[in-house]
């Protein structure tokens, strides 16, 4: 039996499966297996998965999703722990060594993590040093508290233990863009116990096809996370303004991205009125730019 279960769900993924498994197979820790859950792709994401023989299980599915595809994974993986690599993501040689490690010099870890990189392909990364600073203020304050306010980890940077999701159940998949979230989230309430490997071990592709740049989905789901963790009284009441407004301002900040001034503005004014603490200087510039430029 393998030590770790690799879990990549797929669709559509010919651009970029290769390299998602390449790096995987670069892994200088060799105790793991390989499964790769194809979510009904359309293109030639079947055929380059097959080339890899036996190395890699491969799973077919109807198109039901990302947070179905990993459950189908999680649900035909054999390892006592779970790492998960997006189909566009690439690992950093030593990742499952790292963390592995980490697993191994505690008793006191049910899911461990790293830092990352955003990627624009070739040479081009960027560092955002924001992240380190919250993830480890997050294990020191408690993840509980930190993950209502800001989820700062991809699921390429997770590897979780099989209890983990025997206790907290598997991806919520009525959720589009926001299961890996919920998931962390839930566990987090259920005091399951997070360590953080301080090291850029993953490398997140950013391109035009990532699920952050669709602000509506990504609004719905935010404001149906809270309200499930809220409901259930797992979490701090003190802490839901602040929650619902850190939700609604990143809202904002999506929509000035893509230069919906007036759909920014309305969520930057709500936030406001809901937690006005929750501003930094940034933000309040951007609420200021967004009720200007919606005017013009």
């Amino acid at each position: 039996m393998p030590t770790v279960s690799v879990v990549i769900p797929a669709y559509n993924a010919e651009a970029f499966i290769q390299e998602a498994l390449d790096s995987v197979f670069r892994q200088t820790y060799r105790d793991f297996e390989v499964i790769v859950v194809d979510d009904g792709s359309e293109d030639r994401t079947a055929e380059i998965i097959k080339q890899y023989g036996h190395d890699v299980h491969y799973i077919h599915q109807k198109n039901r999703d990302v947070a179905a595809a990993r459950n189908t994974g999680i649900r035909a993986s054999r390892g006592e722990w779970i790492a998960f690599l997006d189909h566009d993501d690439v690992w950093l040689p030593e990742k499952l060594e790292r963390q592995v490690s980490a697993i191994q010099s505690s008793d006191d870890v049910d899911i461990v993590f790293c830092d990352m990189v955003r990627w624009y392909g070739g040479d081009n990364v960027r560092h955002e040093s924001w992240r380190r600073r919250y993830n480890r203020r997050a294990v020191r304050r408690g993840m509980v508290k930190s993950l209502l306010l800001r989820c700062s980890f991809q699921p390429s940077t997770m590897m979780a233990s099989r209890a983990c999701f025997q206790d907290g159940g598997l991806f919520d998949e009525s959720l589009k863009v926001s299961s890996d979230w919920d998931m962390w989230l839930r566990l987090a309430c259920r005091g399951h116990r997070f360590h953080y490997v301080d090291e850029v071990l993953c490398r997140y592709r950013d391109h035009g096809g990532n699920t952050y740049r669709d602000p509506e989905k990504m609004e719905n789901d935010r404001l149906r996370v809270l309200d499930k963790v809220f409901r259930d009284g797992h979490s701090p009441p003190a802490y839901r303004k602040r929650a619902y407004a850190r939700a609604t301002i990143e809202s904002g900040l999506q929509y000035y991205g893509i230069r919906a001034y007036d759909k920014a503005y309305v969520r930057f004014r709500k936030a406001w009125f809901l937690h006005p603490f929750s501003f930094t200087a940034k933000v309040y510039k951007r609420l200021i730019q967004s009720y200007v430029r919606k005017s013009v």
